[in-house]
């Protein structure tokens, strides 16, 4: 069994999972260390600076609009990641590692129940197998303020930290462009710098995309009890 899918048995199911001894289970948790992360920064614009909503609005682009519009552009409602040839390269699972999978207890109800989720993405397949897959995730999003904060103005920019966790077989890099490719698909004239007055004029739709380096990071389990995950 590859140490990557020895990892995800490892990690989320400690009560079964082999001695800490095991050489197997120290190459699952030096795959662990060396799992990389594309991180990407994405920045829309608006109006130079924050304008009323009540003298602007309805004329006024929004960049906290314009930033979610984009956002939902890149998965469709169960989760699949619509940037083209996102998942090109993956490299197969062999059949030890389906067999795996196969294998492995379904926890998926008791986890929902424990992080009270009423529905999970990509069903109706197992968190066992989606996690051997790629993913985009949203880390967070910033525009203006919310809450007792709040003012009634159109904000001058949104910005958003997006992490593409990557599998075997996928290019950090060539991950970074696709994803690039696709902020252009959808209208946007793209900067790698704080754009200028002239840039912003030019172009109805500006973002800036800044990528950070290569981040290697262990995967992040869900917390485990000490009974609800096993079978």
């Amino acid at each position: 069994m590859k140490p990557y899918v020895l990892a995800l048995l490892v990690g989320l199911f400690p009560a079964v999972a082999v001695a800490q001894t095991n050489p197997a289970a120290q190459a699952a948790r030096a795959w662990r260390q060396q799992h990389e992360r594309a991180i990407v920064d994405i920045t829309v614009y608006g109006p130079r600076a924050e304008l009323h909503s009540g003298h602007y609005g309805n004329w006024a682009r929004n960049p906290a609009l314009m930033l979610a519009q984009l956002l939902t552009s890149m998965k469709d409602d169960n989760g699949r990641v619509l940037v083209d040839r996102f998942y090109d390269g993956i490299e197969p699972l062999g059949a030890a590692e389906k067999r795996a999978i196969a294998d492995a207890p379904d926890i998926d109800a008791a986890l929902m129940k424990e992080l009270w989720l009423g529905s999970t993405e990509n069903s109706p397949k197992r968190l066992i197998e989606l996690i051997a897959l790629p993913s985009l995730n949203i880390r967070g999003m910033a525009s203006s303020r919310v809450g007792d904060q709040a003012s009634n103005v159109i904000p001058a920019s949104a910005t958003a930290t997006i992490d593409m966790r990557l599998v075997k077989g996928m290019d950090r890099r060539q991950t970074e462009a696709r994803l690039l490719a696709h902020v252009r698909k959808q209208g946007f004239f793209v900067v790698d710098t704080e754009p200028a007055a002239d840039v912003r004029m030019s172009h109805p739709k500006v973002a800036k995309v800044t990528v950070g380096e290569s981040r290697q990071q262990p995967p992040t389990f869900p917390p485990t009890g000490s009974s609800s995950h096993e079978t």
